[in-house]
């Protein structure tokens, strides 16, 4: 089966508009968690760093937790972007840490009343971040400090469209056409 991040997207692989919209953030740090020699070679050329993930058949929490551990300089925040969004925009995710920057807690966005990624954690939940296992990611962090999350709604559920098949990117592209 093809990786789905090397699948072609309006003229390139998926994984590259998540380079691009990580590098249009202009991160403090940016880690990019991979162990597809294509994508570790251009993250390394768009300047950040990259660590693999040994347990990546585990499910994304792993990439999570190799992600935090890969951090080398201080940080007052984190945010986790998926490589398989490509129709992710810049503004939105701007919008994210932008909220960020005005109160210490957990960012969430939503879209039709439900959550979505990217979320963005302050620093005092690295610590349980690195203690996820499964295929749940942040969401398991942020549901136990209901408290501590401050929703942003969106309107455009192709920001959050994430692509798994073909047959997803084949959709992405239909509704990227038909300007939905």
């Amino acid at each position: 089966s093809t990786d789905k991040l090397i699948m072609e997207f309006l003229g390139q692989p998926v994984f590259m508009r998540a380079l691009a919209l990580a590098k249009g953030l202009k991160p403090f740090c940016c880690v990019v968690v991979t162990n597809t020699a294509e994508i570790r070679r251009a993250a390394e050329e768009a300047g950040f760093a990259v660590t693999e993930n040994p347990h990546a058949a585990s499910g994304i929490a792993s990439s999570i937790v190799c992600g935090i551990r890969a951090l080398t300089d201080s940080y007052d925040q984190v945010l986790f972007l998926n490589a398989d969004q490509p129709l992710l925009r810049l503004e939105v995710v701007r919008r994210i840490v932008a909220a960020g920057q005005s109160a210490d807690c957990i960012f969430v966005p939503r879209c039709g009343g439900e959550p979505k990624s990217p979320c963005l954690f302050p620093v005092r939940f690295c610590a349980e971040l690195e203690q996820l296992s499964g295929d749940k990611g942040g969401r398991q962090v942020y549901r136990r400090h209901p408290e501590e999350v401050r929703f942003i709604d969106f309107m455009e559920p192709e920001d959050f469209f994430d692509i798994d098949t073909q047959e997803d990117l084949e959709e992405a592209l239909n509704s990227r056409r038909n300007g939905i």
